[in-house]
């Protein structure tokens, strides 16, 4: 269809968010530099990364098989970037873009999305989780603390301990949602495997050197 979306992914993008391929509607481009950096890093020392991957290839699979997804391996020639590798992601999204009318280039790197808005593309932010919001988390922590005053000196000192106890875990869980929020409130991949360098890992397996023994 004429206003029907073609997403490219980034490398970055399908290892933060292996969900995405199942979650989006519209036409989906995996560009063959990608798949081969996948392939190359399915076998990662570092657990989390392969195990995301793996979860991104499975996705891939079923989706290429389904007619919803399809790789691709031409691309306009693009030197904005210092890695080859994010040059060839961009420029197979500028190459889609002359049979494509319009085409979002998902990735979670800052200069690769300034890269495609200058060629042209759209871009897309990280995938958000939706999250309770701050002030009815607060209020209902809130509520608990009250409640469990009240039950402890009216009722039994036993019910507003109970009580006291979920406000503690409620507390818990609010910190960790924040702590998350800001998390992914960066324009540029965090990774969550320690630092991982994907961008330096990723072009050693696109030049065919990398070596899943080592941490680059």
């Amino acid at each position: 269809m004429e206003n029907t979306k073609t997403y490219v992914f980034d490398t970055s993008y399908l290892i933060e968010h292996p969900e995405a391929i199942n979650n989006i509607t519209g036409d989906l481009v995996i560009p063959a530099i990608v798949l081969k950096q996948l392939d190359g890093l399915k076998t990662s020392d570092k657990e989390d990364t392969a195990k995301r991957v793996r979860a991104a290839s499975n996705a891939i699979l079923e989706s290429q098989r389904s007619g919803r997804l399809k790789i691709v391996g031409e691309f306009k020639k693009v030197d904005m970037l210092a890695s080859y590798v994010d040059n060839m992601v961009v420029g197979t999204a500028v190459k889609m873009k002359e049979t494509c009318s319009k085409v979002v280039l998902l990735t979670t790197d800052t200069n690769m999305k300034i890269a495609a808005e200058s060629a042209g593309l759209v871009i897309k932010e990280s995938a958000k989780v939706k999250r309770p919001a701050k002030g009815k988390i607060f209020a209902l922590i809130m509520a608990y603390i009250v409640i469990g005053l009240f039950c402890g000196r009216v009722f039994n000192p036993v019910i507003g301990f109970i009580v006291y106890s979920i406000a503690i875990i409620s507390t818990v869980i609010y910190f960790y949602f924040t702590y998350e929020r800001h998390r992914h409130k960066s324009g540029d991949y965090e990774s969550p495997t320690s630092g991982f360098d994907y961008n330096k890992a990723t072009d050693r397996v696109a030049a065919g050197y990398y070596d899943s023994r080592r941490s680059y």
